[in-house]
């Protein structure tokens, strides 16, 4: 029997298990993520949503093992489930597999990639810059071929390749962008605010065209983004981080419908209704915390409408509630918080001291 190529039962492609990463080493260091679990499937579309300084991108950057020093991966780990093989642990990759793992099978389109090509170089040679290192095989014919045939894929003419980045629209460089990180067809694809700067009609058609190749090469995206509202329309499910924890997961209708934590709610109330009645932006009161100091017991609570003297005193661990997972001890029923306190007393394996992100390759 063929497995499901999409869905809750769909073989994974990446596994991220207990991840915490620190800046700097010591009492002094910041944890910018802190035991962070997270499941890819493929042909699925993961959303990873919260404000600035919640590490979304600490955690992807972190996984593809692209930090830049101080960062470190502290604890946890990382899996790529191979479409037909043998599970492989990246952190234990050596630098050579490393090397033929990325962007032939994880790609990253980076913030501000608008910003992210060569000006003086036009966009066929960046092109196929990837497929000289990792389709050595291929004549100069087909490697030219296959980069029209990549700008094709995001919208853009194939009579754009000799074009310089200048020469080109935001919308157009930002495709652009896109099918440089597809041009190896990759089984998962890192997009970190790859709309931010676009106009909204532009981001709705590259966001289409997003979901389509999701759908057509069976690709897992991990989408990184502060706007909760843009990943309803495309994910299939949503982690939301605050202060270097996921608060709340669980698929993207469900979470539309019924979010479980406080912040999952002001996060929805941020944006304006597509239908129905007008109704009054709220926000979210206050600022995130500083990770060099956050406060005791949950992150969240100095601005919680909900929090309780318990929310105060200990830090809720994902709770599963059947739908979803969520950390959240105002909600509970008094006993949830034990359960929390248990989970999080399980230590987990610490990632070997020499894990420190200067990888950057």
């Amino acid at each position: 029997m063929n497995q499901p190529k999409t869905g809750p039962d769909a073989p994974l492609a990446l596994s991220i298990n207990g991840l915490s990463v620190e800046y700097g080493f010591g009492p002094g260091a910041v944890h910018a993520v802190s035991g962070v679990d997270l499941a890819v499937r493929r042909g699925q579309v993961v959303g990873l949503a919260g404000e600035s300084g919640s590490g979304k991108s600490t955690l992807a950057y972190a996984a593809a093992r692209l930090l830049r020093p101080p960062g470190r991966v502290a604890a946890g780990s990382v899996t790529y489930h191979p479409a037909d093989g043998v599970p492989v642990d990246v952190f234990g990759m050596d630098d050579a597999a490393l090397r033929r793992w990325r962007w032939d099978k994880l790609a990253i389109v980076a913030q501000a990639s608008m910003n992210a090509l060569n000006p003086v170089t036009t966009l066929v040679s960046q092109l196929t810059d990837a497929l000289e290192v990792h389709r050595p095989g291929l004549s100069g014919r087909e490697r030219r071929e296959r980069a029209a045939a990549a700008l094709e894929m995001v919208g853009i003419a194939r009579s754009r390749l000799g074009s310089y980045p200048h020469e080109l629209s935001g919308g157009m460089r930002q495709r652009a962008v896109i099918a440089m990180a597809l041009i190896l067809e990759p089984e998962i694809v890192i997009m970190d605010e790859p709309t931010t700067a676009l106009d909204v009609v532009v981001q709705r058609d590259i966001l289409a065209q997003l979901a389509e190749l999701s759908e057509r090469m069976s690709l897992s995206v991990i989408f990184i983004t502060h706007d909760l509202s843009l990943l309803l329309e495309i994910a299939d499910s949503i982690a939301v981080m605050y202060a270097g924890r996921v608060v709340e997961q669980a698929p993207a209708p469900e979470l539309h419908e019924r979010p479980l934590h406080p912040y999952t709610e002001g996060l929805l109330r941020s944006f304006p209704p597509l239908d129905g009645p007008l109704v009054p932006l709220e926000g979210i009161p206050g600022s995130p915390p500083d990770p060099r100091n956050l406060p005791p017991g949950c992150p969240f609570h100095p601005r919680c409408p909900e929090a309780r003297d318990l929310c105060r005193r200990h830090v809720p661990a994902l709770i599963d509630r059947g739908d979803r997972l969520v950390a959240c001890l105002a909600r509970e029923d008094g006993s949830g918080w034990a359960a929390g306190e248990e989970k999080q007393a399980g230590a987990r394996p610490a990632a070997p001291a020499d894990r420190v992100a200067g990888d950057h390759r």
